[in-house]
């Protein structure tokens, strides 16, 4: 059965919400936190997801695909070998101390060898 548009929106929230969380407590969120960061319950977050790790799993694909999207959209545009790898150096680098993608990947990635 194909998922409607708003079961869609409220996952993609949902995700959005486990970004955050994620940034804010560490890759050994709770769900409670989660859910708290998405003004849910827990049982209604477990309603989209199985359990928090398969979310965890979820927030940190969508935000590789997003953090990939946008540095192929930079490099599309650049015909200069040289400058296309020094942006692509620089596109893996924080923007700011704020650079949510790129505290999510630290957070997510070192809990990976755990």
């Amino acid at each position: 059965m194909a998922k409607t548009q708003g079961q869609k929106d409220r996952r993609a929230a949902l995700i959005r919400a486990t970004q955050q969380a994620v940034i804010a407590h560490g890759a050994d969120v709770k769900l409670t936190e989660i859910a708290k960061q998405a003004g849910l319950t827990s049982g209604a977050v477990l309603y989209h997801y199985p359990d928090v790790q398969s979310l965890i799993l979820e927030a940190n694909r969508a935000g590789t695909e997003r953090f990939y999207d946008e540095r192929m959209r930079t490099l599309t545009a650049i015909d200069d070998p040289a400058e296309k790898l020094v942006r692509t150096i620089q596109s893996g680098l924080p923007s700011d101390a704020d650079d949510d993608a790129v505290r999510l990947f630290c957070e997510l990635g070192g809990a990976a060898r755990r």
